[in-house]
């Protein structure tokens, strides 16, 4: 005879939590790779401006 009603219900519940364990897993993995992503566009843009602004400074310094 299969389980009673109760525990089939306690198994659903045990699945479902562990499902939103493993989507919640998965949601904070991909905010932390968008996260780390943006850091290295920040990176990126702010050396582009350094470079940027000292080849400025350095041709305003000639005149």
């Amino acid at each position: 005879m299969p389980g009673t009603m109760e525990d089939l219900m306690i198994s659903f519940y045990q699945a479902l939590a562990a499902v939103i364990r493993r989507i919640r897993k998965l949601v904070g993995d991909v905010a932390q790779h968008i996260s780390w992503s943006n850091y290295h566009c920040l990176d990126e843009n702010a050396a582009m401006w350094a470079v940027t602004f000292r080849s400025y400074n350095q041709q305003q310094s000639i005149y």
